[in-house]
This record gives C-alpha cells, sequence and structure tokens, in this order.
C-alpha cells in the first residue's frame, strides 16, 4: 500500500527564507550542502520504482512551502528515512534550528492516504 509524506513549513511573511531553497533537479544533483547525500537517494528510489512522487510547491500567498513524497510502500518509506539520517545525521537538528531561528513553523504529516496541499 502506497505511502506519503508532507512537510509544510509556514512563515510570518516573505522575507523570512525558506528551509528548503533548492530545486527538485538541484536536490537531485546534490548541487547544495544543504541536500548532499539526500539527492542520490531520491534519484535511486525514483528510478526503481519506490518513490511515486516527488514535489515541492509553494502556497499562492507565498507564506507556506510543501514537500510531498510518495513512496510505493511503508517500507520504502521507514528506509528512506533512515537512509537520510545516515546520510545527514545533522539534517533533522539543523532543519529544527532554522525554522526555530527565522520564525517558521513546520508540520510534517506521514500516512496512508495521499495529502491535500491547498495553494
Amino acid at each position: 500500500m502506497a505511502y506519503w509524506s508532507l512537510t509544510t513549513y509556514s512563515r510570518p511573511d516573505k522575507s523570512k527564507e525558506w528551509w528548503l531553497q533548492d530545486t527538485i533537479d538541484e536536490i537531485k544533483a546534490e548541487s547544495s550542502s544543504t541536500n548532499k547525500g539526500i539527492g542520490r537517494l531520491i534519484v535511486a528510489l525514483e528510478n526503481a520504482g519506490k518513490i511515486t512522487h516527488y514535489s515541492i510547491s509553494e502556497a499562492n500567498d507565498g507564506l507556506k512551502q510543501y514537500i510531498k513524497i510518495g513512496f510505493d510502500n511503508k517500507d520504502t518509506f521507514d528506509k528512506f528515512i533512515a537512509d537520510m539520517k545516515s546520510a545527514q545525521p545533522l539534517h533533522t537538528q539543523n532543519r529544527d534550528k532554522w525554522v526555530e531561528d527565522y520564525g517558521l513553523t513546520s508540520t510534517i504529516q506521514n500516512q496512508e492516504s495521499e495529502p491535500t496541499i491547498t495553494l
């Protein structure tokens, strides 16, 4: 059964930078230090048919950013999270600090049904 992850970042105004500022192509090419290691995991899982959806979008008002990933099943999701933590052991800590320092909020939904995004 498919499994989904949706991370939603909210900011008080457009002067605050998003945690994830790279495009999907930049992430996959690992052209920034922020996403070293994650891009190759995404590409490998997409090529194997295990990541079925990957998108980054912004709400029309520019105050919400959505990172949505669809996996073929929960086991793939769990492996992706474990591999990501191995590739970037400080990722969560760095993200949480950025969110706090820039006055953002974040929510993460991990679930079997596809989450809805409101642009």
